[in-house]
């Protein structure tokens, strides 16, 4: 029973690090061919969205600061020394000091609180900069659920669009009939206002679900940095 319990374990834990996110592929490379059109706009709002820019620039930022930190060991230690001017130039030595002093002396410290403190802070660069790693594939799942939604939502708002649009031409088409045969009274009053109302009520409709589909693209366009019709595809 131990056994298969310990199988179970070795098992799951297969499993679980067999389903870990590769990020380098949450954002396909630029160079990758054969994508989907949503693909190609992830692309573009990573790179030209400021926070992701941001993002990216906050790794760099902590990977000088990780390589600095470490050079702080150069620090630690100090070498000093001088030299007996006496024993280089007689001529200087009128009391034949230099018998009584050494020819040179050498002095070295080392610094106790670095000593201790540098290990410290080298493992608090390296804890900042696997946040700001973290925080750049944050992003890159944020960009990812961010581009495809509003894609969804372009997509969406521009077939119901092209929906009403249809619908409109229909309405259109059966008001001017219904004009047409009260113009020569083959139609009741009430009857063409009845054809009016119902089509007026589809211009309007048509107009909102313009707006609504023209707004869906400037929030497209404004995450992925350009209009839609400049991308290149």
């Amino acid at each position: 029973m131990k056994s298969f319990f310990l199988v179970v374990f070795l098992l799951s834990l297969n499993l679980v690090y067999a389903q870990r996110s590769d990020y380098n592929k949450i954002i396909l490379p630029n160079n990758t061919e054969d994508i989907a059109f949503v693909e190609k706009l992830v692309q573009l709002a990573w790179q030209n969205y400021p926070s992701n820019r941001i993002a990216k620039q906050q790794v760099q930022l902590s990977e000088l600061d990780l390589k600095k930190t470490k050079r702080q060991w150069f620090d630690i230690g100090t070498i000093s020394g001088n030299v007996n001017e006496f024993n280089f130039s007689d001529d200087e030595d009128l009391q034949e000091r230099s018998e009584f002093f050494p020819r040179y002396n050498i002095r070295a410290s080392i610094s106790l609180s670095m000593l201790f403190n540098t290990p410290l802070d080298v493992g608090q660069s390296r804890i900042n900069l696997d946040l700001a790693k973290e925080e750049v594939n944050q992003r890159k799942l944020a960009v990812r659920r961010e581009v495809i939604q509003l894609f969804n939502n372009y997509t969406m708002l521009k077939e119901i669009h092209s929906i009403q649009t249809t619908i409109l031409e229909d309405a259109t088409s059966a008001h001017q009939l219904k004009e047409q045969n009260f113009q020569q009274g083959e139609e009741s009053y009430d009857n063409y206002l009845i054809s009016l109302k119902a089509f007026n009520n589809e211009k309007i409709k048509t107009l909102q679900s313009e707006t609504a589909y023209r707004n869906a693209q400037l929030d497209l366009e404004e995450v992925i940095g350009i209009s839609l019709n400049d991308v290149n595809f």
